[in-house]
């Protein structure tokens, strides 16, 4: 039992598609930036209840690995690249 989103583009050319689907391929075995979700897991539900200075800033959060991601972001970056 997998609880799965998936994105259903409208309108998507099949040229795009193979682009999209053949960097995701590539995207196999990548690292995700687990830091990054923990900290926000933990940190966002207390940002609300801390005075703004105390709150961390979003260029904080993560390793800061380039080849670690979040899912969101690659499926951002897969869609950016053919402009959809």
């Amino acid at each position: 039992d997998f609880n799965v989103r998936l994105c259903r583009p409208h309108q998507l050319r099949a040229e795009h598609l193979r682009i999209i689907l053949d960097d995701a391929i590539e995207a196999i075995g990548w690292r995700y930036d687990l830091r990054n979700m923990l900290e926000l897991a933990v940190r966002l539900p207390l940002a609300s209840l801390l005075p703004r200075r105390f709150r961390l800033e979003e260029r904080r959060l993560g390793s800061g690995v380039v080849r670690a991601v979040i899912c969101t972001s690659l499926l951002g970056r897969l869609f950016r690249k053919v402009r959809f």
